[in-house]
């Protein structure tokens, strides 16, 4: 018998998690797993790393991807492995791997689906990042949609997510930030918008901002977008969605092991979606560090 045990977090997409928490409850119990809710920031980390220590096999994160970020530093360098059932605000991560937001769906995946390794991106001091991390404009809005309140907090994700890049996109100070890949020399990007890092592909509710990820090749995908003009904003904006901004030419990209990230002014960052400070930050892809549960 595989020993599995399902995290929640109530709190996901106001509350869509514990919308969702009566149909995972009836399924835990029919298939014998055992239920605990966190309670606070970074509270799934300790559970998960407790269920790992005491032996278990896989662990369900029932949440979005601050949840399951939360879940996979706790099953880190483990021999535990993270399934997921979507349940949040952006669902980004689940995209890049096939798992359906349906619960009962899900739910089956986690429970009878395969389990592969998945790279992490390691940010000095700030843990693992298992899906992207961005620095700059993204972060800012990744602020905006965490505080949402009223009218804005009722929005579907993807229209709230576009609401908070144009609300936030005017009075955005942007900064020069230098860009170190692996050994290289420093590359020196002024009037940046934003430098996204990654493993997975997708971010703010379906863009398709590292279309050439993959999660497990032992590289970093890197891309920043600088000198974009107000004007030029939309249009890139609605090319992120289908992966084809990287031909823009104000957007560039790379790929290496790791990456330092220094600006010029403070700079926010956020590591999936959750925002975590101001740069400078160093990033170093650890291959195969989780197990994952896929289709």
């Amino acid at each position: 018998m595989v020993r599995f045990a399902v995290i929640v977090n109530p709190a996901s997409h106001s509350g869509q998690a514990r919308a969702a928490l009566d149909s995972v409850v009836a399924l835990a119990a029919r298939d014998g797993a055992e239920v605990f809710l966190t309670e606070r920031p970074r509270h799934a980390t300790e559970i998960a790393r407790s269920l790992a220590d005491k032996g278990y096999e896989r662990v369900i994160a029932v949440g979005g991807d601050g949840t399951i970020n939360e879940v996979a530093n706790g099953l880190a360098f483990t021999s535990t492995a993270l399934a997921v059932v979507p349940a949040g605000t952006g669902n980004d991560w689940v995209r890049t791997v096939g798992i359906p937001r349906a619960v009962d769906e899900a739910w089956a995946i986690a429970v009878g689906g395969q389990v592969v390794t998945t790279d992490l991106a390691e940010v000095d001091g700030h843990g693992f990042c298992l899906n992207v991390l961005g620095a700059g404009f993204d972060a800012e809005v990744a602020r905006r949609i965490s505080e949402a309140r009223g009218v804005m907090a009722r929005l579907g994700p993807t229209p709230r997510y576009v609401a908070s890049v144009l609300g936030a996109f005017a009075g955005y100070q942007r900064s020069k930030v230098s860009v170190k890949l692996d050994e290289r020399s420093d590359i020196s990007i002024p009037d940046v918008l934003l430098v996204a890092v990654g493993i997975a592909k997708y971010y703010g509710s379906g863009m398709k901002v590292l279309p050439d990820a993959v999660i497990d090749d032992g590289l970093l995908d890197v891309v920043w977008g600088s000198g974009i003009s107000t004007l030029e904003l939309p249009g890139i904006l609605s090319r992120v969605y289908t992966g084809t901004h990287t031909s823009h030419k104000k957007v560039a990209t790379a790929r290496c092991r790791k990456v330092r990230l220094v600006a010029d002014s403070p700079t926010p960052f956020h590591i999936d979606g959750d925002v975590r400070g101001m740069l400078p930050i160093l990033v170093t892809v650890r291959e195969k560090a989780l197990k994952i549960v896929v289709p």
